[in-house]
């Protein structure tokens, strides 16, 4: 009698073979199945801890994947790819620092790095905030893959996050000439046209897109928002329709809801937003359609139910505010930017005209502003550039608080020249022989030292309006752009309006630049005198198709887009006294000492 015990390991990696099947085939509760049987025969069988990883990971069972995982790296640490598969489910767990740690043990193991293993560090890096590296890293898996369309993707997705479009869009079209009819890569095609304003163009790729896949998440979302923008709300609502039926996103009911509104239901409207289930809507989604019921009862003239939806709204969304960090950041700027200082900084040496910079408070008249001066033929209008916002963390080396604005003295001369040359470059692009090109960005009257050692020829426009008005404006919008988080809070809103004064105050008495002043009810009150004076400060001569803004068909995207496409309207001065009742915080604030 034969008592030797049966080697069940031949069987146990038969199963494992058919599971790797069913798994390839879609079936990861079969392959389940079949791997507990084949771990029941060898339970330190490596491959087959990492298939059940597999399977339990497409199950969405990621705990219980997890520790599969783990036992096949503690049943062979030398297994490259039970280590990937770790690092996977890590980064769907949102621990992507433990699973960077994986990925790398991983890549360790490999006699040269694959472009997906490659391509998984850099998603881990781009989920730790390091986009410099995910985009090295993708350039890297290229490097070894030229044919990797995944890898041109998601490059495309990170350049665009950084802005980098002309990048992105390389990135995109190169995954799309290896692999036609990606529908993430036209869609992202489609969000680089939204963000230039080039909507039509934006809504031919995203329509692509859905024609390739109909559920691709940013052509879904993106093709409403284009369609809204457009001004085609019929058919905005048309798209987000289907959407409605059963379980609507938040976005949907918010966009159906501006749509609805604009379109003159507002009955509507307000009965798809009373009945929409706001604490299963994501922070964002809830925060807009929050916002449109806001302005739905203010145009009812129902001020203490719209005063309690904005507030309602901003109280979703609490931002990272440091009214501190203002305080020592305008005091550093007063500080430094002295006239004696500023005649001994390095400069630009650039003698160009053509900057304009509009500047102030949000919501205190620079679309305004911009569009009466764009319908000028001399005069192109640049929206809301960000190239001078962001030049402080640049010439600091990201760190801004500890090297911002003192860098200046130590920057080279030939570097701020640089600056202002790709600045020229790029607004004057396609319309060289213009006289003046504007620039408005609000926050940039923080910059205005700045702007002087680059541009000493530039103009300054700086619009003021009534700060009660200004102030319920920015807490009755939906800001979502990093660093308008002061917009939520009454009392963050009179803080930041007193740091524009203080700055501006400072900036007359410091600066050569010449400074126009426009206060919002004198403008709307004479809007031919203001426009009038308005070109004389630019040296141009008048043109009367400035009064004539709204009849721009030039796309804005900010806050204001809706304002600008109506005449001169008088009935936005002294709104605040509507919500008197609910703004003793903001008053307060405007009245307070600088450190109180």
């Amino acid at each position: 009698m034969n008592d030797r015990p049966v080697d069940t390991r031949p069987r146990a990696a038969d199963l494992n073979r058919q599971a790797e099947q069913l798994i390839g085939r879609g079936q990861p509760g079969g392959a389940e199945a079949v791997l507990r049987e084949a771990l029941e025969l060898a339970p330190d069988n490596a491959e087959a801890w990492n298939n059940l990883g597999r399977a339990l990971n497409n199950l969405r069972r990621l705990p219980d994947a997890e520790a599969a995982l783990l036992r096949a790296v503690t049943a062979n640490p030398d297994l490259p790819q039970a280590w990937f598969n770790l690092a996977h489910v890590r980064r769907a767990l949102g621990r992507p620092v433990d699973a960077e740690v994986a990925c790398r043990r991983g890549l360790g193991m490999l006699p040269r790095p694959t472009a997906p293993a490659l391509r998984l560090l850099a998603s881990l890096r781009l989920m730790q905030s390091d986009a410099q590296h995910a985009i090295r890293l993708l350039h890297q898996a290229l490097a070894v893959d030229p044919g990797d369309a995944i890898a041109y993707l998601e490059l495309g997705d990170v350049l665009q996050g950084a802005e980098r479009f002309d990048e992105a869009a390389d990135a995109y079209r190169h995954c799309l000439s290896l692999a036609p009819g990606v529908a993430g890569a036209l869609a992202g095609l489609g969000a680089i046209c939204h963000a230039r304003l080039e909507l039509p163009d934006a809504e031919s790729f995203f329509r692509q897109a859905l024609a390739a896949d109909p559920g691709q998440p940013v052509a879904v979302t993106g093709l409403a928002w284009a369609l809204e923008l457009q001004e085609q709300y019929e058919a905005a609502l048309e798209h987000v329709r289907p959407l409605l039926i059963e379980d609507p996103p938040g976005w949907a009911v918010s966009t159906a809801g501006r749509c609805l509104r604009r379109l003159g239901r507002s009955a509507e409207a307000r009965e798809l937003l009373d009945d929409a289930d706001f604490d299963a809507m994501p922070v964002a989604d809830r925060t807009a359609a929050l916002t449109v019921m806001g302005q739905i009862h203010d145009e009812a003239g129902e001020y203490e139910r719209a005063f309690a939806r904005f507030q309602a709204a901003n109280a979703c969304m609490p931002g990272s505010f440091d009214p501190g960090g203002l305080r020592r950041s305008v005091d550093r700027v007063i500080g430094f930017f002295t006239r004696p200082r500023l005649a001994e900084l390095p400069a630009s040496g650039c003698d160009a005209e053509q900057p304009v910079f509009v500047v102030g408070m949000p919501r205190s008249g620079t679309s305004l502003v911009e569009q009466i001066l764009g319908r000028h033929p001399s005069i192109k209008p640049c929206g809301e550039r960000r190239d001078i916002y962001r030049l402080p963390r640049r010439l600091s080396g990201g760190d801004t608080e500890r090297h911002w604005p003192e860098i200046l003295e130590r920057t080279d001369r030939q570097v701020l020249a640089e600056i202002a040359r790709d600045y020229l470059d790029s607004g004057l692009a396609g319309d060289p022989d213009c006289l003046r090109m504007i620039d408005k960005l609000p926050g940039n009257y923080v910059n205005l030292g700045l702007i002087q050692l680059l541009f000493p020829r530039a103009r300054i426009i700086y619009c003021r309006r009534d700060p009660m008005d200004t102030g319920l404006s920015c807490f009755q919008q939906n800001f979502r752009s990093k660093g308008m988080e002061f917009a939520r809070d009454l009392r963050h809103i009179g803080l930041r309006q007193q740091a524009c004064w203080r700055l501006m105050e400072h900036w007359s008495e410091v600066l050569s630049l010449p400074i126009h002043v426009v206060e919002y009810e004198m403008l709307v009150g004479d809007p031919e005198g203001g426009s009038r004076r308005l070109l004389e400060f630019l040296g141009v001569p008048w043109d009367p198709a400035c009064l004539d803004f709204h009849l721009s068909d030039r796309l804005v995207k900010t806050a204001s887009y809706e304002q600008v496409k109506r005449p001169i309207y008088r009935s936005s001065v002294a709104r605040w006294k509507n919500y008197a009742p609910w703004l003793a915080p903001l008053r307060e604030a405007l009245e307070a000492p600088w450190h109180g």
